[in-house]
């Protein structure tokens, strides 16, 4: 894995330490003594990232954006969409692809359904994914990589290439390896280690 403040980027320092704050103050949740907080892996731990909290918070989801897409360009990714699992990369996926407006490559924006859609198109991927694009899967926190799996599963059987997946925060529980060894390379914004836990 490929954590954003393991690289020399000068000019996005600032703003990933000022999201470092944003997610502190608002989406860092710390169990009480003596008890635990479920993850959506199925397992348990004595802290939780809500990160919708700071996506909500228009500071947040403007740095998160513009942290995404400098990511992008300076590593050279493929992207012509971006997405990943409903809920969680629905705001991730849509702030980069607001941002995106504003530079030379813009980004098309989607999600993936945890089921296909029961009525109308029946779909499973919804927005913009055209057959045959570069994708890049997002999500807001990664622990063991289940729900980025399933999104690159249905975005490359929508014949769509994947190799890339860039994450808010990583747990650091075994997201990286698993998505490695399905070709995927994950990136993330912020890692374990810049949290005090």
């Amino acid at each position: 894995m490929v954590t954003l403040g393991n690289n020399d980027w000068l000019s996005c320092n600032q703003s990933r330490k000022r999201l470092l704050e944003i997610v502190r103050e608002r989406s860092l949740i710390k169990a009480e003594p003596g008890k635990t907080l479920d993850l959506a892996s199925g397992a348990t731990s004595s802290f939780y990232f809500d990160i919708k909290k700071t996506m909500y918070c228009p500071e947040g989801v403007k740095l998160v954006a513009d942290l995404i897409l400098s990511l992008i360009e300076k590593e050279g990714l493929a992207a012509d969409a971006i997405g990943g699992l409903e809920v969680g990369a629905i705001p991730v996926a849509t702030a980069v692809t607001v941002r995106s407006c504003e530079r030379k490559n813009q980004i098309a924006g989607f999600h993936v359904r945890k089921a296909p859609k029961q009525h109308g198109t029946r779909r499973t991927i919804e927005g913009y994914l055209e057959q045959g694009c570069s994708a890049i899967i997002v999500e807001d926190v990664t622990t063991t990589g289940t729900s980025a799996i399933h999104a690159i599963e249905a975005v490359r059987a929508h014949g769509c290439q994947v190799e890339h997946a860039i994450t808010v925060v990583d747990r650091g529980e075994g997201a990286s390896t698993n998505l490695s060894r399905i070709g995927v390379q994950l990136f993330s914004l912020l890692g374990i280690d810049d949290f005090d836990l």
